[in-house]
């Protein structure tokens, strides 16, 4: 454990999980990841996190994992927005 708390909702409300990492393999591919501990729920939950750092999603027909390519996003800034974090820096000096 880190010693760190995460805030999660869940359908019961809001919950304070720990935070730890470790190594999972699912179907033979392995990394070491962050997980949340939870006192109250007993079995093991894999989050879309952990299913994208595998590459594998979830076939909604199926209910299986399935393969697939990782996604990359790449944000472009408006010169707009440039503009107004510009000004936000000069404001603080």
């Amino acid at each position: 454990m880190t010693g760190e708390k995460v805030k999660v909702s869940t359908a019961e409300g809001y919950d304070e999980l720990d935070l730890a990492h470790a190594t999972l393999e699912i179907d033979g591919k392995r990394r070491i990841l962050p997980i949340l501990v939870s006192r109250n729920i007993d079995r093991v939950l894999k989050g879309v996190i952990t299913l994208e750092s595998m590459q594998l999603l979830v076939n909604p027909m199926t209910g299986k994992l399935e393969e697939h390519a990782a996604l990359l996003y790449l944000t472009v800034q408006s010169k707009r927005y440039r503009w107004r974090a510009d000004a936000l820096l000069h404001q603080r000096r």
